[in-house]
């Protein structure tokens, strides 16, 4: 560590008869920075060069991922790329990190990343039957540092496992008895369950 502001040696000095070169990290820089060097020789300042700095802008899309596909346990998405003209930041995005989390308390998580060469579609899976996930995807530029913030986030709902029902009927003369046994394949509680039950009756034999 150079001093508290920021500034660290990236690499050992490269010494040579003729050269010293050393290689510091600033962290923290905000647009048009001024930032000075000096080579001093006991109390002689020998020489000194200035720096402006430029940071650039991270990328992110401004539209929000569409559903492509959902099941009861998973979500696919695609997006559209980056694009200079109409989106924030500075080129060339690299790749594309997708995110989804099931509320706003918890965590983000990340997708695999997809590079712009690839289609641009994730999908995640393994999800809750019946429940709302929020999706977003990041762009990421060159270099290190270089992922820029999630862009707006669409909600999906995976879907319910609706519930059947299997039974049989028994006639006789004077009642009709009927057995019905459900099967529950979902959690969904509020599902609306629909019966047709049709009764055909023999009257020739029945009387």
């Amino acid at each position: 560590m150079i001093d508290d502001s920021g500034i660290t040696q990236e690499t050992d000095p490269d010494i040579s008869a003729y050269r010293r070169e050393v290689t510091y990290r600033v962290i923290n820089v905000s647009e048009d920075d001024q930032f000075f060097c000096i080579l001093s020789q006991i109390l002689s300042i020998v020489g000194s060069i200035n720096v402006t700095g430029f940071v650039y802008k991270l990328p992110s899309i401004s539209d929000p991922p569409t559903q492509l596909t959902r099941t009861t346990t998973s979500v696919t998405i695609t997006w559209r790329p980056w694009d200079e003209e109409t989106d924030v930041g500075d080129p060339p995005v690299v790749a594309y990190i997708p995110y989804y989390k099931m509320n706003l308390s918890q965590d983000w998580i990340s997708g695999s990343r997809i590079q712009p060469d690839q289609t641009l579609e994730y999908t995640a899976s393994s999800l809750e039957t019946d429940i709302n996930y929020t999706f977003s995807v990041a762009a990421v530029r060159e270099g290190e540092g270089g992922e820029g913030p999630r862009g707006p986030a669409v909600t999906i709902k995976t879907l319910c496992i609706s519930k059947y029902i299997t039974g049989s009927i028994l006639l006789n003369a004077t009642a009709a008895i009927s057995t019905f046994s459900t099967k529950l394949l979902s959690s969904n509680r509020n599902a609306l369950i629909r019966l047709k039950i049709w009764i055909y009756v023999d009257f020739h034999h029945a009387f």
